[in-house]
């Protein structure tokens, strides 16, 4: 399936509240994340490959990425 950056962008930053933001940085905490869409255009290919995700990762920050992964995938639900 392909996605234009927007459609994933949507998902992400309804998923991106102060309560998924690490502790020692939510004094910075904005709403707004850079998400390089400068460097795709719509003739722009991406290449890569399907790496498998090890059952415990991310290891770093953990608890915030259990408090955004349902709201992504919720909002990806409702599309």
């Amino acid at each position: 399936m392909a996605l234009t950056v927007d459609q994933p962008r949507r998902h992400f930053l309804t998923a991106r509240r102060p309560d998924a933001c690490r502790p020692d940085s939510a004094g910075e905490w904005s709403p707004e994340a850079d998400f390089t869409a400068h460097q795709f255009r719509p003739d722009k290919a991406v290449g890569g490959r399907i790496v498998v995700r090890p059952s415990d990762a991310p290891r770093r920050h953990r608890e915030l990425y259990e408090i955004q992964r349902p709201r992504v995938f919720d909002a990806l639900a409702v599309d």
